[in-house]
């Protein structure tokens, strides 16, 4: 079954759930993502991939389709998937890499410098996303997916108290239009 089709399946059984609860499940349910070491970072499917996790981040928290992109990790307090799947592919290369067979650490010495491989092609790719590369010692999830503008701070706290608004956490004298509006305002400036 498709991502978004899933996404949108463990939507609609879970719609009572906590958004944290909608996040969990669908971490857990949604993202096994086999023989993803292998996929092209750069091909259109990955790019779309990437979309679609952030629009099914947005719809589990409720907020704009066009939401600004570095409230993704804040508000679910995960990972993107996009660092998820490159930790996976350094994972892979490194025990290929360590491993005790000869033939495999022949053939990953030769495709990891040719981006016509996609293994050399996502090596590159990762080198050009990050600032000091060095497959051993890359840690992905050390810098965020998309940065918050230093002006921009705010609205994540903000988000995260209308959010809680919203599932009953915190209290408020707003309707929940007005609460709405307010996410509206804030997500989307």
């Amino acid at each position: 079954m498709p991502f978004i089709a899933r996404n949108n399946e463990l939507r609609q059984e879970f719609h009572y759930a906590h958004y944290k609860t909608k996040i969990q499940i669908n971490n857990i349910y949604n993202t096994s993502f086999y023989g993803a070491p292998l996929w092209d970072f750069s091909s259109r499917n990955f790019v779309k991939l990437e979309k679609t996790w952030n629009t099914s981040a947005r719809l589990i928290l409720d907020l704009l389709r066009n939401t600004h992109r570095y409230f993704i990790e804040p508000l679910t307090e995960t990972h993107h998937v996009i660092k998820s799947l490159w930790n996976r592919f350094l994972n892979f290369v490194s025990n290929i890499s360590n491993g005790k067979k000869k033939a495999l650490r022949r053939v990953l010495d030769l495709v990891k410098e040719d981006v016509r491989s996609t293994t050399g092609k996502n090596l590159r790719h990762l080198r050009m996303k990050t600032v000091n590369f060095n497959e051993k010692e890359l840690d992905v999830y050390k810098d965020p997916y998309k940065p918050i503008p230093s002006n921009d701070t705010w609205r994540i706290s903000m988000v995260k108290e209308i959010m809680g608004i919203r599932c009953g956490d915190r209290s408020t004298n707003l309707s929940k239009k007005e609460v709405d509006d307010l996410a509206d305002y804030v997500c989307g400036m």
